[in-house]
Formats: structure tokens, sequence, C-alpha cells
């Protein structure tokens, strides 16, 4: 909301930098880095999710693949308008994934989960009770 009232060049940079780390690492989770042998255009947009995936991928040879959202009544409320909006709208084929088994499990644990995601550094794992790096 503040944005639209009083737009900033600073903030935005720093959101789209943010946006191309999430990117980067999005890529990093899922295929170990750019996979070998398949052509990647990486784009940050702004906008709705649906509208720019769909304004993107216009081409004869673009895939949308995207996730078709929570079950039940309230996850697809929340969660889905992505993917129908993609299945609407998209001139290219959209491949939309159901969620698995497993993503119904570890919803349950995502909060007890959250407080033990803390960033480790080399050096604090390497640190075997106040041990320096020469072991001394």
């Amino acid at each position: 909301m503040a944005e639209r009232r009083a737009p900033s060049p600073v903030l935005r940079q720093i959101w789209q930098r943010a946006a191309w780390q999430r990117l980067r690492e999005a890529v990093e989770v899922a295929f170990g880095g750019p996979p070998d042998g398949v052509q990647m255009c990486p784009e940050v947009v702004r906008g709705e999710p649906g509208e720019v995936l769909v304004r993107i991928a216009r081409g004869p040879d673009d895939l949308i693949v995207v996730g078709a959202g929570r079950r039940g009544v309230p996850g697809r409320i929340i969660h889905g308008r992505v993917a129908r909006y993609c299945v609407a709208h998209a001139t290219c084929p959209v491949v939309a994934v159901p969620p698995s088994e497993l993503a119904g499990y570890t919803r349950r644990w995502r909060g007890a989960l959250a407080f033990r995601h803390n960033r480790l550094t080399a050096a604090e794992a390497l640190d075997v009770d106040g041990a320096d790096w020469d072991g001394a």
C-alpha cells in the first residue's frame, strides 16, 4: 500500500534484488543449479502471478508448470487462484501439479520447524568445544 502512495526507487531496487536471490535459490533447490540441456530465461516481473505467467509464456514452445494448490475449500479459495487463472487463460500448455501426500504431513510440522530454522555458519559447524581451526 505504501508503494502505491509514495513509490520508492530504492525500495523497488531492494525488492528486485531480493526477488532475484529467491529465484536463484529456488532453481538451486529444485534442480541443483541450472539444468544441463535446458535453456532458461529467468525473469523477475512485478504483478499478479497468474497474469504475469500467462503474459510471459505465450510462445508455442513455452510450458507453465504450477502447483494445483491445497485440497479443501479454504485451501482452494486462498491458494488455488494462480493455477486456475493459468489453466483458464494461457495459450501454451499448462501442467497443474497436485500436492503430494507428503505435503499434508509436512504442513503439520511447519510451525515447529520454523523455530529450528537458524542459519549455521561453517565456523560454527567446525567449532567443536571452542577449538580453533587448527584443533588447538
